[in-house]
């Protein structure tokens, strides 16, 4: 269900694939000793995506009829 909800939402869809930018920064926080100088602009972007991505999966799930977070 939560494949097909994924895949029939063209915005939960763009979302995702500008969520994988973000993988950058997951990785890169276990490695604290790599000095990777992230800008106050990418930080703000990076929240900005993932605010955007978790409020759209909140709404796909209640249209599902599932609780959210």
């Amino acid at each position: 269900t939560l494949i097909k909800c994924i895949t029939e939402n063209e915005e939960l869809v763009n979302l995702l694939k500008d969520a994988e930018n973000l993988t950058f920064y997951a990785v890169s926080s276990r490695y604290p000793d790599e000095d990777i100088g992230i800008s106050f602009d990418e930080a703000v972007n990076a929240v900005f995506i993932a605010t955007n991505v978790m409020e759209v999966i909140k709404r796909a799930l209640n249209d599902l009829g599932l609780s959210s977070l």
